[in-house]
C-alpha cells in the first residue's frame, strides 16, 4: 500500500498518465489519461477518492516518504511547507507541522491546494476535505 500511495503521488506531482502494477488505478476520463485536470484518484484503504482540480502549486506534505518522493519526481518547487519528520533533502521547508498531532489551522496557513499524509491519526483528511484541501492519504 505504501509504494502504491507514493505512486499516485508521482502520477500527481507530475501531471503524468502513466501508472505502475503497484499504482492504484486512477478514476479517470480520458482527459486524465493525458495529463489534464480536473482529475479523480483513489486515495487510502477505504476505497475513497479525492478530486484535484489543477497542477497543484501549492503542497504541504506530512510524510517524509512523499517529502522525498515529491522532490525527486521534480515537485519541490510546488512543496510549500513539509512536516517536522522530514529531513531530505536539506532545501526543503522544514516547519513544526506534524501528522501525529494534525492542526488544520497551521496546516491551512499555508494555503495548500493539495496536502499529502502517510497517516490519518488525527483525522486529517476528513477535517481538511471539510475546508475543500484536497488530501491524500
Amino acid at each position: 500500500m505504501i509504494s502504491a500511495g507514493f505512486a499516485v503521488v508521482a502520477l500527481v506531482a507530475t501531471g503524468c498518465g502513466s501508472t505502475t502494477a503497484d499504482s492504484p488505478p486512477a478514476t479517470t476520463s480520458v482527459a486524465a489519461s493525458s495529463g489534464e485536470f480536473p482529475r479523480t484518484i483513489a486515495s487510502g484503504s477505504d476505497g475513497g477518492t479525492v478530486t484535484i482540480d489543477a497542477v497543484p502549486r501549492s503542497i504541504v506534505s506530512l510524510s517524509p516518504t512523499a517529502t522525498e518522493t515529491l522532490y525527486a519526481v521534480g515537485a519541490g518547487e510546488q512543496v510549500a511547507a513539509v512536516d517536522d519528520q522530514s529531513d531530505y533533502p536539506a532545501d526543503a521547508p522544514k516547519t513544526g507541522l506534524s501528522a501525529f498531532t494534525p492542526s488544520l489551522e497551521a496546516i491551512v496557513a499555508y494555503d495548500p491546494d493539495l496536502v499529502i499524509t502517510s497517516t490519518d491519526l488525527g483525522l486529517v483528511t476528513s477535517t481538511l476535505a471539510e475546508a475543500g484541501i484536497p488530501t491524500l492519504l
